[in-house]
């Protein structure tokens, strides 16, 4: 543990690397370190927002953001990072910590990163499913969009060409989404006109639709045998609602399970069924 060379902080985290005989930091697990801390940090915001966002500093989404060298810790759950008193949240709220599993990250840590945790499958095909989870809402309204480049078709719909990293036309996109779905979803959802192409550049709909808020949290189990065909994940969605008694909606008791079915492919796990579950 070192003192506040990063951002104020008095308290940092290095890790023993048994195999090379040397301490790392944060900045050593991946080969892209910012792209990292910017998914963490993402996290880490979305977690507060759907908790009590109201008790952090109206700046804490670029606090978070701007956090270098982030402090953290290893546990069975996930990396644990920690922030300052008086960093993103007044002295009412302490050191205020996220745990973010591995799974969110898994994908961007590099070969050392790797050997410092001990993954098991559950983590890789979580990993797989999140990444999914990102591509499915391009289809409910989350694509990522130019808003000041847009087109018209004949049916008078609005659309706004899409910005993500080199996904510039159909074919680029359904070679994407084919690493993680099925033909027949991916034809599905394609078929529903929500994307096109405008003089071979892609377009696509931006439509938002609102979140299920009948949805508290959500567990996984991941249920697969390394070396089978196939295998599917159970989400447990925990339910909740509003009663005239409390201002925050309380849980009611209420679980109900959802299968989201795959099969194992070259890259991971390819779904095959998959809910929209918030």
């Amino acid at each position: 543990y070192g003192g506040g060379a990063h951002g104020g902080s008095y308290l940092k985290n290095f890790h023993f690397d048994l195999q090379e005989g040397a301490f790392i930091g944060f900045n050593d697990l991946s080969n892209s370190p910012e792209e990292l801390w910017s998914k963490i940090a993402d996290e880490i915001v979305n977690e507060i927002y759907m908790g009590d966002s109201e008790m952090y500093y109206d700046n804490f989404y670029q606090v978070v953001h701007d956090r270098k060298d982030p402090n953290f810790s290893v546990t069975d759950a996930g990396l644990t990072f920690v922030f300052d008193q008086y960093e993103i949240a007044p002295y009412a709220l302490g050191m205020p910590s996220f745990t973010i599993p591995y799974s969110k990250m898994v994908k961007l840590f590099n070969d050392r990163g790797m050997r410092v945790f001990e993954f098991k499958e559950s983590d890789y095909i979580m990993a797989d499913y999140y990444e999914a989870t990102e591509y499915w809402g391009w289809f409910i309204g989350g694509a990522p969009v130019d808003y000041q480049d847009t087109k018209s078709d004949d049916e008078a719909y609005e659309y706004c060409a899409f910005k993500y990293k080199d996904i510039h036309t159909l074919a680029d996109l359904k070679a994407l989404l084919k690493i993680r779905f099925s033909d027949e979803l991916i034809d599905r959802y394609l078929d529903i006109g929500l994307f096109k192409e405008f003089d071979g550049k892609l377009y696509v709909v931006s439509a938002g639709r609102g979140s299920d808020i009948s949805v508290h949290h959500i567990d996984y189990d991941v249920e697969y045998t390394k070396g089978d065909p196939e295998g599917k994940i159970v989400a447990h969605i925990y339910r909740q609602d509003f009663t005239a008694d409390s201002t925050e909606p309380v849980l009611t008791g209420e679980v109900d399970d959802e299968e989201i079915c795959f099969t194992m492919g070259d890259n991971g796990a390819i779904f095959t069924a998959f809910p929209t579950l918030w």
